[in-house]
């Protein structure tokens, strides 16, 4: 499975409850080896905690055309 595709999925949720549990960064946990994949996984594993945090729900799957228009919530 891509890592895209794993992030839009709900699959997620039980993955972060478990990097949260042995505080190790998501991309650790996945043996991601590349820097940059790492820090784009672990960032979008971010968004999603913050998104739970502030009490929003998760956005799982987006239309976005940009990664402004994604970030600042353009799109639902």
């Amino acid at each position: 499975i891509r890592c895209a595709d794993f992030v839009k999925s709900k699959e997620i949720m039980s993955f972060l409850a478990m990097a949260k549990a042995y505080r190790q960064k998501p991309s650790d946990l996945l043996g991601v080896d590349d820097p940059y994949t790492a820090f784009c996984f672990d960032e979008a594993c971010f968004y999603l905690e913050a998104r739970l945090a502030s009490g929003q729900k998760p956005v799982y799957k987006s239309k976005a055309q940009s990664f402004s228009e994604f970030y600042n919530g353009l799109v639902k």
